[in-house]
């Protein structure tokens, strides 16, 4: 497993705000032909487009922190899965009736959010790059009196 430190971490982050306020825009914009498209309703579309897009402003103001928040990207990475299980309830079993290139949509998204959210996940854990030290404040998570970090 490689380490994933906050530069690398502040970059999924921004990754994932550009992604997702792609997504926002383009369903606000393009709602009622990505309906035909995809086979879901405009109303959803949109609605999905705020959620994301509120999750990328999130993102953003995360990686433009100083010091990456964990708490933060825990929070943002666990509305993350939540996304997933939703897409992957809606593609399967959920009776929608997606077309194929919104069944293919549904889950390319969700693999992509999920992928970036599992790292984020590994980003955000305390001592997830070594920084903690014992009998000092950790860098990271801001607690004290840490065990350090070992990889295994």
């Amino acid at each position: 497993m490689f380490p994933i430190t906050d530069s690398v971490l502040r970059r999924l982050l921004w990754i994932d705000a550009t992604f997702c306020m792609g997504i926002g825009v383009s369903h606000l914009c393009f709602a009622k032909k990505l309906s035909v498209a995809i086979g879901l309703p405009e109303v959803l579309l949109q609605v999905a487009a705020v959620v994301i897009s509120g999750a990328a402003l999130f993102a953003v103001w995360l990686a433009s922190r100083k010091k990456v928040p964990a708490l933060g990207v825990r929070l943002l990475a666990g509305s993350a899965f939540l996304w997933v299980g939703a897409s992957l309830w809606l593609a399967l079993a959920s009776g929608a009736r997606l077309t194929e290139p919104g069944f293919g949509w549904t889950l390319a998204q969700a693999a992509l959010i999920g992928l970036l959210a599992g790292l984020q996940w590994m980003g955000a854990r305390p001592h997830a790059n070594g920084a903690c030290t014992s009998r000092a404040t950790c860098q990271r998570c801001g607690l004290g009196l840490h065990v350090p970090f070992t990889r295994t």
